[in-house]
């Protein structure tokens, strides 16, 4: 047997199947939008005897296809395994020839042989591939060199798909090259022209091209800083902080938990990359790119697998390009939708640099050196949106088109059909907001950088922390990396971020207008007045959904404004779309990017409307129990420049408030006037004035006063447990201010550490842990316990508490998770939630589960002898909590039962409404984990500190809940 060179359409591959042997082979192409795969190790296992498989790659994709065993069972098949393709071999590496022995990973590929021009057949049945509308059914026929796939189309014609090395006998017929391309030929298809020899491109001018790519890659523009109309630049990598998504990985646990975005680019060949506005899309990219192109490499951080080229090229040039080229004629291609348009539109990027690299070097790069070069298509949501559907297109046919890494990044909803077909791509990431480990790196870099120019930047920045952390939602926002830099650049700048929240929105909103229209301060208010009425009449209507409506709904809510606006109210909805972080899209909707935002803007609008609509409209709200956030803005709004008409208005609410018809509409008033004062405690202008203290303060005082017994120790026990839960869920839709989020100082308790015996045993009384009806698991021995000090929550955690949760990590409850139906008691404990999304949110909230030791010390507190129950040693009575004696009709709102919180630390629902997750297995080496506090349906002997029982972690009961624990750091 001759040998000859490979062809050069060879590249080496190895198998990615976790259950097969390691394996390496190579594949040919046989048509240009066709690979087909040579594997030379071809043996398989299952879980009773090795079984032989075939494998089969088709432009770098998995199929649903089947291949029958040797000498299977009636109707037994086993799947097609699958190939990465990894390096291209060259045009002077010939492959094995059919007496070499088969290649095995970590072989010499140098020392390879290729059958003449030939390919032997094998014996196995194929039922059904289909790939680029090529339908291949057929036989395989044994050979010892390898295999061909047939397609039979009831004609003489076969189709090469794949050559395969396979143990049996030789068999004749062998189909030739020229048969081959004789047959691809009739169906519109053709074996590949050598590849192109690598363009002599000099080093000066891929010097040149680097250092244009560092120009645009390499620096942040701080628009918001600009003076004398020049922006200032920092570098990219000393304000940026690792992007995180979330683990596909099957085990529940460790599908919660995030991983670096860097490491699922490195591992899947096409990628895409989706985030809301802001979440850093654009510059995780721009990161990438740099981190490939700089020149002092040994200082770099971010260590990318592949180190080949990187091309970066926005979606929006793309599409400006096509537009503006010719179709057709000579080597232009004809449609809108087809790959080599991107080597074309690169090729003319570098034409206006000064490097001028010409088409073929795009085009080899792009197409034959393989996953080590990538290209970085940054923001398909920014095109327009007649060319949405065709660049998506255009992205498919590349992914099969070119050899090279490929990454784009869009928004989630670009649109229905862009995103369908998108949805084609396996691998799809969403950037998940900042945890604050990362909002603090970002700060910190920001100080040291960015501010570096200012002498008090270090007052500046601890200022801007010491916002975030007094102000929850504030902290949320803070969470989307675009937000943080609005913060901490209205910090550098000098500004004290305003203490009202009204007026740090109107700061926020009015800063994202202008950075999109720096110049046109009529744009800046147009869109700002323009999405405010959208916003408000959102807001007022009742047949839909207030913060999600269609696309066209939105554009009928605003027709009237239509005059005014330039090219009509949907072209204007959308180009705010593309152009602003203040709307974004979900579903082919139109939403606010952050509630927050939008029910500013409605209260900004409102604050400007005539006395008696304003009244009404804010009755209404009030009445309604919807969108209480809009009242406190609106309040937030008044209060500098209208404190006469906020006077008048917050009168109003407080009288229609008193005259409500039944104690549950008082109190929704109540706590919803409470957390208008508690946000209006800043503005010292409005609460000192004299009009405010006389005709506001008394009576709104008296109405709290009416309905916050229920949680006094002393007055909580007078009422009855029914009236009790009508009341605090009333008040929690207005604004309970006991409700807080992890982010205030006044959510934690912290437990100082000290000794303990933890546990108890019914078998000897002369022990300190005797109890008469300990169960045998909780006995531990009898011997002291240290912890150390510690954070717990105050309550378990709250429905309102994971919903923000949901928000701020743009997840999407399950429909395990029972939340249409949880969302409505936001003061209720939080439950059917597994342990890993427990854990989930504790790493959101900074914290952790806590352990058992932990938990049982919080509830029992140091001493020689622990109490027995963590308001005491008191028998449980019917106002110490909700247990089987007292209410045991289903959970409670959280506090509801004061007499029952433990007397040094003032912890709440230690004993009943739920048993809480913690993060200690039930035993050594069991997978199951131990729970604490017992439930509403508990018994009173369920109801003692050292009580405890397991579940499996991934089980969800109506009865099962969690509170967060965390360390002190000194």
């Amino acid at each position: 047997m001759t040998k000859e060179l490979a062809p050069p359409w060879l590249v080496k591959v190895t198998s990615v199947n976790e259950k097969l042997e390691e394996l390496q082979g190579t594949a040919v192409f046989i048509a240009p939008d066709l690979l087909l795969t040579c594997c030379h190790v071809v043996m398989g296992k299952d879980d009773k005897q090795p079984r032989p498989f075939v494998y089969l790659d088709v432009a770098g994709s998995a199929m649903p296809v089947r291949a029958a065993v040797l000498h299977p069972e009636p109707g037994e098949h086993v799947d097609l395994a699958l190939l990465r393709i990894e390096t291209p071999i060259g045009n002077e590496v010939p492959i094995p020839g059919w007496k070499t022995p088969s290649l095995r990973k970590d072989d010499d590929v140098k020392a390879l042989g290729f059958p003449q021009g030939e390919f032997v057949r094998s014996d196995h049945q194929i039922v059904q591939v289909h790939k680029f509308n090529l339908q291949i059914n057929g036989e395989v026929y044994g050979g010892a060199s390898g295999g061909v796939l047939e397609h039979w189309d009831g004609s003489d014609g076969i189709v090469c798909v794949g050559l395969i090395k396979w143990g049996v006998t030789i068999a004749s017929g062998a189909i030739t090259h020229e048969k081959i391309a004789e047959y691809l030929a009739r169906h519109g298809h053709s074996l590949p022209a050598p590849a192109p020899p690598r363009p002599d491109t000099s080093a000066r001018n891929l010097r040149l091209y680097n250092d244009y790519l560092r120009g645009q890659l390499g620096k942040i523009d701080l628009i918001g800083l600009s003076t004398d109309g020049i922006v200032p630049k920092v570098s990219i990598e000393l304000l940026w902080v690792p992007a995180m998504t979330r683990s596909r990985a099957s085990d529940e646990v460790a599908a919660h938990r995030p991983v670096a975005l860097l490491d699922v680019v490195n591992e899947n060949r096409v990628v895409v990359i989706q985030g809301e506005a802001g979440t850093g899309k654009s510059t995780f990219l721009k990161r990438i790119g740099h981190a490939l192109v700089r020149t002092d490499k040994a200082n770099e951080t971010l260590r990318p697998k592949f180190q080949g080229q990187p091309f970066w090229l926005t979606v929006k040039t793309l599409e400006n390009f096509i537009t503006a080229s010719p179709r057709g004629g000579g080597e232009w291609p004809t449609e809108d939708d087809d790959p080599r348009w991107i080597a074309r539109c690169l090729a003319s990027e570098s034409a206006a640099t000064d490097a001028c690299l010409d088409l073929d070097f795009f085009q080899y790069h792009l197409c034959n050196s393989g996953a080590d070069a990538i290209l970085l298509l940054d923001g398909l949501d920014e095109a327009s949106q007649e060319w949405r559907t065709k660049l998506a297109r255009l992205i498919l046919k590349a992914r099969g088109h070119l050899r090279c890494r490929i990454a784009i990044t869009t928004r989630p909803e670009v649109d229905q059909a862009a995103g369908r077909l998108l949805g084609d791509i396996p691998a799809q990431f969403e950037i998940l907001p900042m945890d604050d480990a990362a909002v603090n790196q970002f700060i910190d870099l920001w100080t040291r950088n960015a501010g570096s120019q200012r002498s008090d930047a270090e007052q500046h920045a601890k200022r801007l922390r010491d916002n975030l952390d007094a102000k929850p939602e504030i902290r949320e926002l803070a969470r989307n990396p675009l937000m943080l830099t609005v913060l901490s650049v209205l910090t550098y700048a000098g500004r004290q971020l305003p203490e009202e929240r009204a007026a740090l929105f109107g700061e926020i909103v009015t800063w994202l207008a202008r950075s999109r229209y720096p110049d046109e301060p009529g744009k800046v208010n147009q869109l700002i007045a323009t999405l405010g009425e959208l916003a408000m009449r959102m807001i007022e209507q009742k047949e839909f959904n207030k913060y999600q409506v269609g696309f066209g709904t939105a554009a009928a809510l605003i027709a009237d404004l239509a005059p005014t606006l330039p090219g009509g109210v949907e072209q204007y909805l959308e180009e705010a779309w593309s152009k602003s972080a203040l709307i974004s899209k979900r579903g082919g909707d139109l939403i606010f990017w952050h509630r927050l935002l939008q029910e500013y803007l409605a209260a900004r609008r409102m604050a400007n409307l005539p006395d008696g609509r304003r009244h009404k409209l804010a009755a209404a709200i009030v009445q309604g129990r919807q969108s209480p956030e809009v009242i406190r803005l609106l309040a937030g709004c008044m209060a500098p420049e209208k404190p006469e008409l906020l006077n008048m208005l917050l009168a109003h609410l407080v009288e229609r408030a008193e005259k409500a018809q039944g104690v549950e509409g008082r109190a929704y008033a109540a706590g919803l006037l409470s957390s208008v004062m508690s946000d209006l405690q800043p503005s010292k202008n409005y609460v000192n004035r004299t009009d405010y203290k006389e005709k506001v303060q008394p009576r709104y005082e008296a109405l709290i006063r009416s309905v916050g017994e229920i949680f006094s120790r002393e007055e909580a026990g007078k009422i009855p447990v029914a009236t009790r839960i009508k009341i605090a869920e009333a008040l929690a839709q207005g604004g309970d201010a006991r409700l807080l989020l992890p982010t205030a100082p006044e959510y934690w308790v912290k437990v100082l550490g000290g000794s303990f015996v933890m546990g108890a045993q019914a078998k000897d009384p002369s022990r300190v842990d005797y109890d008469a009806e300990a169960y045998e698991h909780e006995d531990r021995g009898g011997e002291p316990v240290n912890v150390e000090t510690f954070w717990i929550g105050r309550y378990p955690v709250t429905v309102l508490e994971y919903g923000r949760y949901l928000d701020a990590q743009r997840i999407t409850p399950g429909e395990d998770l029972k939340w249409d139906e949880q969302k409505e008691h936001p003061s209720l404990p939080m439950v059917y939630v597994s342990c890993a999304e427990a854990e989930a949110y504790c790493q959101w909230a900074g914290g952790r589960l806590p352990t058992e030791e932990e938990w049982e010390f919080a509830a029992r507190a140091p001493g020689e002898k622990p109490r027995r129950y963590p308001w005491g040693n008191e028998p449980p009575a019917v106002e110490h909590a909700n247990y089987e004696e007292s209410w045991g009709k289903g959970r409670t709102p959280v506090g509801l039962f004061p007499a029952g919180a433990t007397p040094d630390t003032g912890l709440l629902d230690m004993a009943g409404n739920i048993w809480e997750w913690t993060s200690s297995p039930w035993e050594e080496g069991s997978e199951r984990r131990a729970l604490r506090g017992a439930s509403f349906f508990s018994g009173a002997r369920y109801l003692r500190a050292a009580c405890r029982r397991d579940s499996h972690p991934a089980n969800r009961y109506v009865s099962i809940g969690f509170r967060c624990g965390r360390e002190v750091f000194s």
